[in-house]
């Protein structure tokens, strides 16, 4: 299962001055969406191993629905370019966020996809002033005996960073903690991870860098450019 936990816990550190601005003063989806040029194209992050490069790659497809509703889909890649989430969200003008759909792929010995869609448990719609647990359950084809279980916490603030950019960015600090738990029906021992998750995004321009934490494991993906 290390595949499809690759992007479930995330911790960034900013270490810079910084000013935080009232949520209800922005817009998300000003942060969340990338630039237009590269709507439904896939960007590279990348971390660094020792003297290897580490990547990931995402697509996102932004729709808006109407005035104040837009949907976004969500696709990442591993290194191998083999699919390893997806996600599609809605969120409005006034900061409500839903979360429709979210699936994990698995791949089999010939590199075969195998999707796995979520059970939403929980109610995934809530305003980003006063965010909601998302609670989620997996089963997959290729483990029948195994199920996942995920719940998340989130956290949503507005900050203007003075160490990015020339005269400093606005930007969206996303935070996630997370706990999935590895159930099996069978003799195998169930297992919990927990994680931490911060993306942080710039105003115009959408996901820049991200750092993962699972279990004391950290790795820092960075957009390249």
């Amino acid at each position: 299962m290390k595949q499809t936990l690759i992007l479930f816990g995330l911790l960034i550190i900013i270490a810079c001055q910084s000013n935080t601005n009232k949520i209800e003063t922005h817009n998300i989806i000003d942060y969340i969406k990338w630039d237009q040029d590269y709507n439904g194209k896939y960007r590279e992050f990348q971390y660094k191993a020792d003297t290897t490069f580490i990547k990931l790659f995402a697509k996102q497809i932004s729709t808006q629905i109407n005035d104040s509703l837009w949907k976004f889909e969500f696709y990442w890649l591993n290194y191998d370019l083999l699919p390893v989430n997806r996600s599609v969200e809605k969120i409005t003008k006034w900061n409500n966020y839903e979360l429709t759909d979210y699936y994990l792929y698995e791949s089999d010995s010939l590199k075969r996809t195998i999707e796995a869609k979520a059970n939403i448990l929980s109610k995934a719609t809530y305003s980003i002033s006063n965010p909601l647990p998302v609670e989620m359950q997996f089963k997959f084809k290729k483990d029948p005996a195994l199920t996942m279980r995920y719940i998340t916490n989130v956290n949503y603030k507005f900050q203007h960073i003075d160490s990015i950019g020339k005269n400093g960015s606005d930007c969206l600090i996303y935070q996630t903690k997370s706990q999935i738990s590895l159930q099996y029906t069978d003799n195998r021992p169930s297992t919990t991870v927990f994680a931490e998750t911060i993306y942080l995004y710039i105003k115009g321009k959408g996901l820049v860098q991200f750092e993962q934490s699972v279990s004391g494991s950290k790795v820092l993906y960075k957009l390249v450019e």
